[in-house]
């Protein structure tokens, strides 16, 4: 299972930024958390009314778990999933398959 990042053509860092936390459905408090910065402060980053450290663009990379040259490349660029992503799906996946399996099971008990 791939993930893939939005294509790049034409976006600035900040907008690169932003596109990869929406597509990881991060929230700006949890990334600005993760910066030790104020959601405010991220916010301002995000939409370039500040200037990004090349330390602070390595620190993004690490929360977003990608290369920090995905940020500053033009190409598609595809990601695995984190740990926490593909045991969030299979849980949905088991869900599901819990609901399969009583709506089954009630069948059958009708059927007796």
């Amino acid at each position: 299972m791939k993930h893939l990042i939005p294509k790049f053509y034409n976006m600035t860092v900040y907008e690169k930024i932003r596109a990869i936390r929406i597509s990881k459905d991060y929230k700006q408090s949890y990334v600005a958390y993760c910066l030790n910065i104020d959601s405010a402060n991220y916010g301002r980053m995000e939409r370039g009314e500040t200037k990004i450290t090349i330390d602070r663009l390595e620190a993004i990379a690490k929360i977003f778990e990608i290369n920090m040259l995905d940020l500053l490349c033009e190409e598609h660029t595809e990601f695995q999933p984190t740990e926490k992503e593909i045991l969030s799906e299979m849980k949905k996946n088991l869900n599901l398959i819990l609901d399969e399996l009583k709506h089954i099971k009630n069948d059958l008990n009708q059927l007796k």
